[in-house]
């Protein structure tokens, strides 16, 4: 059984139907769930680093970039270099896209391929800056074309709060209802 918050559960994501999502689960789960497993050395939630995405996207591309990690609230995150050794990279994959279309078609939100593009080259440099915000083995040297995006690096970098799970779900609550124009009650 599946979960998806503490009324409702599925038998497979197969049956994950509109009626089950709800943005107050997405918010809540996500602002437990903490980016790069934990490994920051201080509470960041996917939830935050979600509202920064889109923050620094164009105004087409907010509502998908709010949400581009949605399914991380269902499935949780599998990072990148964990999926490849355990070879799984593809099936995540599939998952991942049968997840976030169910969620994108709930809120009727655009999954038009010029917006997941340029929500993808913001999640990267936001992810960059990250590193550079929490690692200090990360150099910026490490990052393709860096003196084209420093500016914008380094005022992500500034939007880190570290935010305790209850603050990050309300920020993103906030974000919905500004994004989305939809007026849903924050914790």
């Amino acid at each position: 059984m599946i979960h998806l918050n503490k009324a409702v559960r599925i038998d497979s994501f197969d049956k994950l139907q509109q009626k089950h999502i709800r943005i107050e689960d997405i918010a809540r789960n996500l602002s437990l769930q903490t980016r790069f497993c934990g490994t920051t050395g201080i509470f960041y939630s996917v939830a935050e680093h979600s509202v920064i995405v889109s923050k620094f996207c164009g105004k087409d591309a907010r509502r998908a970039s709010l949400l581009h990690d949605a399914h991380e609230a269902y499935i949780g995150d599998i990072i990148r270099p964990v999926a490849m050794e355990l070879n799984i990279s593809h099936a995540l994959q599939d998952l991942k896209l049968l997840i976030d279309g169910t969620i994108f078609r709930k809120f009727n939100c655009t999954y038009e391929e010029k917006f997941l593009k340029e929500v993808q080259e913001v999640d990267d440099f936001v992810l960059c800056a990250e590193r550079l915000h929490f690692f200090s083995s990360f150099k910026a040297s490490e990052i393709p074309c860096y003196s084209i995006v420093e500016s914008r690096v380094q005022e992500c970098k500034e939007m880190i709060n570290c935010l305790s799970p209850k603050e990050a779900e309300k920020l993103f609550l906030e974000r919905y209802n500004d994004v989305f124009n939809k007026d849903v009650s924050v914790v």
